[in-house]
């Protein structure tokens, strides 16, 4: 009984600790790509490779947060 409590224990703070690695994995790209977007529209016109990459990254940080969220309801 202490062995399957313990492992209960050690699966709860494994998620919560993973819980934090996926806010910086949704944050990251979203703040990065805002920039290079804001950069590249603001430099050259409203189609480069930077306002590419930043949409790219932007819609990237979007699935990581829908996938999270998804995940963390099947979770629940």
């Amino acid at each position: 009984m202490r062995r399957s409590d313990a492992l209960i224990a050690n699966s709860e703070a494994s998620f919560r600790h993973a819980r934090r690695g996926s806010v910086v994995l949704v944050i990251f790209p979203l703040l990065l790509g805002a920039v290079l977007f804001y950069f590249g529209l603001s430099e050259r016109g409203w189609f480069n490779a930077l306002t590419a990459m930043g949409a790219i990254l932007v819609v990237f940080a979007v699935v990581v947060a829908w996938r999270q969220l998804r995940l963390r309801r099947q979770l629940k």
